[in-house]
């Protein structure tokens, strides 16, 4: 059996290694705290080496509280790595549908709140497919209380007639971020090669401007063999009610435009002949609400009115 004065010995010797481990871990202190040990050079009684413990108990504690005061001393040096990525300031952001998506554009919207933060940066991650790979222009998150923002970011490198993943981000002034939700937009596709003869075409090109209300909607045309066309736009919350608008319709006055009707249609104003790009806006729309819309341009042929529409396109209205 183990002898007391042994085992006294054992729990000394811990002791001094747990202080050693303690100093190891902790680091670098701007203070320095020294840890000592009474050797003796002739055998000690039981009596005798239970008060030397019960000195290197005293002089351990004193050490503890030295590393205590410095740990205090340290984190109260650098709160802002501890709480980085901790989100302190309760940011909040809120990926939205894009409003205006083009060939190879697409105005990305978000709402954000910074918190308490007194700066924050918001901006769009995207890419192709399911890809999240690049990274939009940052703006600045510019009120000065907390409440949460709409903002809108153009996008311009886009591919026609390709899917698209997008996420909004926020970061504040401690670089703590905040990812929204992700969501998918799909550009318009590209200009077909056209013979320009025969038959008018119409093609989208995309949506500008967007508001709660209304919408920009940009057009070509060309006229080919046929001279003064008239634009016009039919859109609905409803997309399938767009798919047959020519085999349903003979010319935009046969369009049904009683109140509760499915459909909405818009004419441009002025004639159009040969080929150019026609901007104009539509409203009566409802906010944040996705709509589907088709470019058409009607004009004579054969002595009747008959019109031809671009593919269906969408967009979202703001908040």
């Amino acid at each position: 059996m183990f002898s007391h004065t042994v085992t006294n010995r054992i729990v000394s010797q811990l002791l001094v290694v747990i202080l050693i481990v303690a100093f190891i871990s902790i680091g670098p202190w701007t203070n320095t705290a020294k840890a000592e040990t009474v050797t003796y050079s002739t055998p000690m009684n039981n009596q005798q080496y239970l008060a030397f413990l019960y000195g290197q108990l005293l002089q351990l504690q004193v050490q503890l509280a030295i590393l205590i005061k410095l740990q205090a001393e340290q984190t109260a040096l650098s709160p802002v790595e501890k709480r980085r990525y901790a989100n302190p300031f309760y940011m909040q952001v809120t990926t939205d549908a894009a409003s205006a998506v083009g060939r190879t554009t697409a105005e990305l919207q978000a709402e954000a709140n910074k918190g308490s933060s007194g700066t924050a940066l918001v901006w769009f991650e995207y890419g192709v497919g399911n890809s999240l790979n690049k990274d939009s222009d940052k703006v600045e998150v510019n009120y000065n209380y907390t409440r949460q923002t709409a903002y809108k970011i153009r996008i311009s490198d886009l591919k026609p007639d390709t899917r698209y993943s997008y996420r909004a981000v926020i970061e504040d002034e401690d670089g703590n971020i905040v990812l929204g939700q992700i969501r998918t937009l799909t550009t318009v596709k590209p200009a077909a090669t056209l013979s320009f003869i025969g038959q008018p075409v119409v093609e989208s090109e995309g949506v500008e401007k967007v508001t709660r209300s209304s919408a920009d909607v940009k057009v070509f045309v060309s006229m080919n063999d046929y001279d003064n066309g008239t634009v016009f736009y039919v859109y609905s919350k409803d997309r399938s009610s767009l798919t047959d608008l020519e085999d349903d319709y003979d010319n935009y006055d046969d369009i049904p435009t009683a109140r509760g009707a499915n459909l909405i249609k818009q004419k441009t104003r002025g004639e159009v002949n040969e080929r150019t790009t026609v901007t104009g806006k539509i409203s009566r729309l409802t906010q944040a609400t996705k709509f589907y819309y088709r470019a058409c341009v009607e004009y004579e042929y054969r002595s009747d009115l008959v019109f031809r529409c671009s593919d269906i396109e969408s967009f979202v209205t703001a908040n």
